[in-house]
């Protein structure tokens, strides 16, 4: 019962520290302050790295809509994994072979 009252304390404090960061995002975007959107950014880190821990941990469970969301989700991993296929740099010798067009290209422009 004990682990039970602990898992249930720690999901609710997740849930009040997103509904603190719903409530508190828009306050300092209006004034355009710098430290803003790093603080932002960090809390939204904070928050996804304690619920994957309750997660590893047994003491948080996925909810019913996200078991039901599986497809999208395995959609969106599947187009996120599209996109760093194409950030990734080939090497010089694949690019000769796959467009030698490009390479020479590559090859004529300098260098930083």
């Amino acid at each position: 019962m004990e682990g039970e009252n602990s898992s249930n304390r720690f999901e609710k404090s997740i849930y009040i520290g997103f509904l603190v960061l719903i409530a508190w995002v828009p306050l300092p975007f209006g004034s355009k302050y710098a430290w803003a959107w790093p603080l932002f950014e960090i809390w939204v880190y904070v928050l996804s790295i304690a619920w994957l821990l309750a997660l590893i941990c047994n003491k948080a469970d996925f909810t019913g809509p996200f078991l039901k969301a599986r497809p999208v989700i395995f959609i969106f991993i599947l187009w996120l994994l599209w996109v760093l296929f194409q950030i990734t740099p080939i090497p010089a010798a694949w690019v000769n072979v796959l467009s030698p067009q490009a390479a020479a290209l590559y090859a004529s422009t300098p260098t930083a």
